[in-house]
């Protein structure tokens, strides 16, 4: 008699933690941050650059302005 009471007590806690681990939230998945790559040429002139650009000697930059953003109206932090 107390070996049925203890399988079935055995038995229902197994049931239990069962039952609690498959309602519980599924943990987050680590995911990886955006990355992002910040090119900043001090001194350039923009208009040189799009001259370069169009007449396709930075072929490099014009992969990552193509597949990004590129600014040209950017304003010193710190002006002299």
């Amino acid at each position: 008699m107390m070996i049925a009471r203890r399988r079935s007590a055995v038995s229902i806690l197994l049931t239990a933690l069962v039952v609690l681990l498959c309602s519980a939230p599924r943990l987050a998945v680590a995911q990886s941050a955006t990355k992002a790559i910040v090119l900043a040429w001090d001194g350039m002139v923009p208009a040189f650059v799009r001259d370069l650009l169009r007449q396709g000697k930075l072929p490099n930059l014009g992969t990552l302005i193509d597949g990004g953003v590129f600014a040209d109206d950017v304003k010193p932090e710190f002006p002299p």
